[in-house]
């Protein structure tokens, strides 16, 4: 009884669940890095959208092609050319892209990360 007084830490298996979760977390966070990444590069595509004078005043189809070539050279993969939604309203023209993102994680478990984001091009 008295060496159990003096016995301090954690065991190996407490250490080993311990790195478990460590590494669970961590596998985790390495899924949804790149998932987040895209979600900034279609922020920042069509942001810039808001400033080019190519796409001021322009036909919807033009304005999708220039988000499209943007998409394409940020390498955004998950972003299609149906997810994107082109309306006109008196303050201007707003460009609004609606997308899900499905990555596997372990076996038949997935994460799902849905996306809407839209922006006002002035007139």
């Amino acid at each position: 009884m008295a060496n159990m007084k003096k016995q301090k830490g954690m065991t190996a298996i407490g250490w080993l669940f311990v790195i478990m979760i460590v590494g669970m977390f961590f596998i985790v966070l390495i899924r949804i890095f790149p998932m987040y990444k895209g979600s900034f590069d279609v922020s920042t595509s069509l942001e810039s959208l808001t400033t080019d004078p190519k796409a001021q005043g322009k036909p919807a189809i033009v304005i999708r092609k220039l988000l499209m070539k943007r998409l394409d050279i940020n390498m955004v993969r998950e972003v299609s050319a149906q997810d994107i939604t082109i309306s006109r309203s008196r303050e201007g023209i707003t460009v609004e892209v609606d997308y899900e993102v499905r990555k596997p994680l372990f076996g038949n478990l997935y994460l799902l990360m849905a996306y809407n984001k839209s922006v006002l091009i002035s007139q």
